[in-house]
């Protein structure tokens, strides 16, 4: 990855967290009555994974327990609060939310129904949409992925 594919990445994480913070942004979930990340981090990571065409759904896990949904791309972790690689992540989620031993791994959906984790095709179209209205996926999948 060259030094302007990282700038484009932090730029477009940064814009994101504007816009998915925006009066449209909160608009998409104020039916749930909940943000991007506790509640709408399903929805989101879904619709980034939709709108680029590539990457997956990881969750964020603390021991048997998910807490999280983020977009996992190349190096990569998308979520309500922009991009960062997944060491910084991970850092910043122990720290903020007080876990120990937090670690990306696949996305449980069983595990996530059980625990009434809200999903949407609906909400998702909706993101995808309003991410296409505000940057150009192509460009954002080729600075994540290289």
């Amino acid at each position: 990855m060259n030094r302007h594919d990282t700038k484009a990445v932090g730029v477009f994480g940064r814009k994101l967290r504007r816009v998915l913070h925006s009066r449209k942004g909160w608009r998409i979930l104020e039916c749930w009555g909940c943000g991007w990340t506790d509640g709408g981090c399903l929805v989101l990571a879904k619709a980034l994974c939709l709108w680029l065409g590539e990457g997956k759904v990881a969750g964020v896990w603390e021991g048997r327990i998910q807490h999280h949904a983020v977009l996992s791309i190349g190096r990569w972790i998308v979520d309500g609060d922009g991009v960062a690689d997944s060491g910084s992540f991970l850092k910043l989620w122990s720290e903020r939310e007080g876990y120990v031993g937090t670690k990306l791994a696949d996305f449980d959906f069983q595990v996530a129904g059980e625990q009434y984790v809200k999903e949407d095709c609906g909400l998702e179209r909706e993101v995808v949409s309003l991410l296409e209205s505000k940057f150009d996926s192509d460009r954002m999948r080729m600075a994540l992925t290289a």
